[in-house]
């Protein structure tokens, strides 16, 4: 269960824009069935585990929503979403809630293709409660969300989860 915790933050986000024109076109692009697959680890300093995730999502004049399921294992199987409100230009606030259950906050910016939030993790994870996830969308039709974490015994960055979505 903890593996997903890592990699699904960075998978599941809802947002409500009353964003710029190019942020809201941004934004209602990533609506639509998704599905794809990556890595993940439980720790930081664990080996990665291959994933399988789905997602669908939808899009309104003011609104993202993004809800799926992913699993790892075969047997591993977790439900996940996330909110996310455009406060200003290409800003973003929100809530991200995980396999744990727990509510974490999302806050970051746009910039290009590329969605830089800060994760608050509502529990410790990887010995504190900060992470960054990014959801970069280098085509219509794909999507690709990491997360990124600092190691507890090297103090190195490190890629904790990344998936490669195409559109379905």
């Amino acid at each position: 269960m903890k593996l997903i915790l890592v990699l699904v933050p960075a998978l599941v986000i809802g947002v409500s824009l009353p964003a710029a024109a190019e942020d809201t076109a941004f934004i209602e692009g990533l609506s639509g069935s998704w599905a794809g697959e990556g890595t993940a680890r439980r720790t930081a300093d664990s080996d990665p585990v291959g994933v399988n995730c789905q997602f669908t999502s939808s899009a309104e004049a003011q609104s993202f929503s993004l809800d799926g399921t992913c699993r790892a294992m075969a047997i591993i199987r977790q439900n996940v979403s996330a909110q996310l409100t455009n406060t200003s230009g290409t800003s973003y606030e929100g809530i991200y809630t995980g396999p744990r259950g727990g509510q974490s906050a999302l806050s970051g910016a746009r910039n290009g293709n590329t969605l830089d939030l800060q994760v608050a993790w509502a529990q410790e994870v990887n010995g504190d409660s900060e992470a960054r996830m990014q959801v970069e969308v280098p085509d219509p039709d794909s999507m690709i969300i990491r997360t990124i974490d600092t190691s507890p015994t090297t103090g190195a960055e490190v890629v904790t989860s990344e998936i490669s979505l195409s559109r379905q």
